[in-house]
């Protein structure tokens, strides 16, 4: 039986269309560039992030650091006006013509140098506080993790079994 030429053309352009169809466009590489882009992006973005918690996490122990020198020199200063009003209490004791009023003002003078120094050493323990909440904030983990799944092949792909093992 002969057949026509024009039915060995359809059977020979169908056979290539199912060839071509096989085959497929596999030129992937610029969709596999562009998420590779993305990623890179997300990944920059997420070292800024951490790099600038890191910079207030050591802005705040700079403060804190600050505040605590702040802190030492009211205490200093509140021991010398303590031993100053110690001084002057022995010198009245001792009848050396002290006058009460300086007395009274070096007193005054104590509790002001105290009050400081309390304020001073409050304000140091919440900047330390702060310090130490800044610094657990820059060591946290990224809050979104990087999304590979327009990198990496389908996981249909990879979990298509291409050699089935015999039974």
């Amino acid at each position: 039986m002969k057949t026509k030429p024009w039915v060995r053309a359809l059977c020979a352009l169908a056979v290539l269309s199912l060839i071509a169809a096989a085959c497929g466009d596999d030129d992937t590489s610029a969709t596999d560039d562009a998420a590779l882009a993305q990623a890179q992006a997300q990944a920059d973005a997420a070292q800024a992030q951490a790099d600038a918690a890191q910079a207030e996490a050591s802005a705040a122990q700079a403060q804190a650091d600050e505040a605590a020198a702040e802190a030492a020199a009211a205490a200093e200063a509140a021991a010398m006006a303590e031993e100053a009003l110690a001084e002057a209490m022995a010198a009245m004791d001792a009848d050396e013509g002290v006058d009460p009023a300086a007395v009274a003002d070096l007193e005054a003078q104590l509790a002001e140098a105290q009050a400081a120094a309390e304020a001073a050493t409050a304000a140091a323990e919440a900047a330390q506080a702060e310090a130490e909440a800044a610094m657990m904030a820059a060591e946290e983990p990224m809050d979104d993790p990087l999304d590979l799944a327009s990198v990496c092949p389908s996981p249909i792909i990879i979990q298509t079994d291409w050699f089935p093992e015999s039974e």
